[in-house]
């Protein structure tokens, strides 16, 4: 959503927001304004997994549709047919829940310069709380910048009881 320094109270709004699109009775009907602008076509949507993917579950497994979130920052894991769905019922839950009513000058709800970077784009590859998931490889690995400083704070610890 693109808020640094929310307030304390702010995780419940979130967290609601999530409850209600968890929610199976809470598909809207209509399509979200921004559910096309904020699919960038430069993303990876490969339909199968990669050949040395350990994949869970078989045929009769149902699709994943979920949504949780860190703070301010909606984490959605969701497979064909559902993907836009989910992503769908998410921007609705937003803004239902952040409604502005009458229109007023405050900011956006939904950060156009996230949406543009590609944040909601459905991809099966994303960065997630500085995490590189590859649901395609079936894969979770830091970031090569995350990883040295990580071992940077760790190397003093080695050898020490």
């Amino acid at each position: 959503m693109g808020w640094a320094q929310s307030p304390p109270f702010f995780c419940a709004y979130t967290e609601t927001i999530a409850d209600i699109a968890n929610t199976p009775m809470n598909l809207p009907a209509t399509q979200h304004l921004l559910l096309l602008a904020s699919q960038l076509p430069n993303h990876p949507q490969h339909s199968t997994f990669h050949p040395s993917a350990i994949v869970l579950g078989n045929s009769n497994t149902a699709p994943l549709s979920y949504i949780d979130v860190y703070i301010e920052d909606f984490i959605t894991v969701a497979q064909p047919p559902h993907h836009r769905q989910t992503l769908n019922t998410l921007l609705h839950a937003i803004d239902n829940v952040f409604l502005d009513t009458p229109p007023s000058n405050h900011r956006a709800i939904l950060s156009m310069k996230k949406l543009q970077q590609g944040d909601a784009t459905l991809s099966t590859f994303k960065c997630i709380l500085g995490w590189d998931v590859d649901t395609n490889r079936m894969t979770l690995q830091l970031s090569e910048h995350r990883l040295l400083k990580l071992i940077h704070l760790i190397q003093p610890l080695l050898g020490q009881k």
